[in-house]
């Protein structure tokens, strides 16, 4: 049992993966935001991700 227990250890690992995508806010109410994504990202529709803002100039 313990061998299994490592294995989910590791496919848990391997399934939150972090990578850095710039992306524009293009429009937003009060609880809704629409990103652009300026970097090319490997997302597919219904995935779920966290976002962790960090705002830059707008020459960026």
């Amino acid at each position: 049992m313990r061998q299994n227990s490592s294995l989910d250890a590791i496919d848990a690992k391997l399934e939150c993966s972090k990578e850095t995508v710039r992306a524009r806010v293009l429009s937003g109410g009060e609880r809704d935001r629409f990103l652009h994504l300026l970097d090319p990202a490997a997302l597919e529709p219904g995935e779920i991700i966290e976002i962790t803002g960090k705002t830059a100039s707008h020459g960026e």
